[in-house]
């Protein structure tokens, strides 16, 4: 789902994303990165709970079969130490 449309559909239940970042105890921008593109369940969770939807039908492109896809696999490159 677009950005947009996410606070599109907070703002008609009377709801910012500040708003929904703090309820759930993070920072208040926590929730506007978590929809330009940082992969973060626990705060998908929070958005989609708001909306009152399923994170999979908010981000489609970030879970599979309601299950969180990993985005950033954290590989380490072989330096001077580890030769």
């Amino acid at each position: 789902m677009e950005p947009s449309k996410i606070k599109y559909l907070l703002e008609k239940k009377g709801l910012s994303l500040a708003e929904v970042s703090r309820r759930a105890g993070y920072h208040e921008s926590s929730a506007g990165r978590c929809i330009r593109g940082t992969a973060w369940p626990a705060v998908e969770k929070h958005i989609s709970d708001a909306l009152g939807l399923s994170p999979d039908e908010v981000f489609p492109d970030r879970y599979k079969n309601g299950i969180p896809i990993k985005y950033f696999a954290r590989t380490r490159k072989k330096g001077k130490k580890d030769a």
